[in-house]
């Protein structure tokens, strides 16, 4: 029964997914058990995906909802499947242990991450909660507090946020403006794009530095300059854990010629 409802919800997001979920209904093809273990090495990881995922679906959803949470769990087997190829092992730890309300961190994570793509109307994001939740269940460094501050903060941020992070993350590869466009006309366009620097800047995700490699408390949007960022910690582990360096070069060339 469960096995159908993951299907269900794994075929829905097709048109989202594409060839994720044509791997992932391959990997769970001839899983009479329904757990997606055999997708994914026999694993508790893929327990958990199914038990979330199958309670989902019995909640009343739209099928763009549906489609959105079918293409997240393809996304998320498919990242599975390829860290286990990797000849990595899932986490040891009591991630996917049941606590005294017999609910595991896991099923939490992966629960607020699935609402959170439910309702993610730039369905680009998708693509990286999905990954998102792969890597999670390989990395013990990772607590589920901080997972889902990360999930919180992927939710609140735009998908050309996310590219900024990139952009800036590659500054020096990209050639970004290091002067102050202060008293500088600038079109509507490139200033809603230094307003979202801004917030990134705000939410501690990255910062901005003298030539000396001071940190510049810059004052107003025209003294941004974008080849003087880089990212802070929090901005890096946004870049590894959702894997924002698979956005296409062709996504980020809009974002490149405005901080040029």
């Amino acid at each position: 029964m469960i096995h159908n409802k993951i299907i269900k919800l794994i075929n829905s997001g097709s048109e989202i997914a594409g060839a994720a979920v044509a791997g992932a209904l391959s990997s769970l093809a001839g899983d009479p058990a329904g757990s997606a273990a055999a997708a994914v090495g026999g694993v508790v990881i893929a327990k958990v995906i199914s038990k979330v995922g199958a309670e989902l679906h019995d909640r009343f959803l739209g099928p763009r909802e549906e489609a959105r949470i079918g293409a997240t769990i393809a996304y998320a087997i498919e990242r599975i499947k390829e860290r286990l190829d990797e000849g990595l092992s899932p986490r040891q730890d009591d991630f996917f242990d049941n606590n005294e309300s017999n609910r595991s961190s896991a099923e939490e994570v992966y629960e607020g991450a699935l609402l959170k793509s439910k309702t993610a109307y730039e369905e680009k994001k998708i693509k990286h909660i999905g990954i998102f939740l792969g890597n999670v269940a390989f990395s013990p460094e990772l607590s589920a507090e901080r997972a889902n501050y990360y999930l919180n903060l992927v939710e609140r941020l735009t998908y050309r946020q996310l590219k900024l992070l990139v952009v800036i993350n590659r500054g020096k590869e990209f050639g970004l403006r290091t002067s102050s466009l202060v008293n500088q006309r600038v079109n509507p366009e490139e200033w809603s794009l230094l307003q979202e620097l801004n917030e990134l800047h705000n939410l501690s995700l990255l910062r901005q530095l003298t030539e000396k490699r001071d940190l510049d408390l810059f004052w107003g949007l025209g003294a941004i300059k974008p080849g003087r960022m880089e990212l802070t910690r929090l901005g890096l582990d946004m870049v590894e854990y959702f894997d924002l360096n698979k956005i296409p070069r062709s996504e980020l060339v809009n974002v490149i010629d405005m901080l040029k």
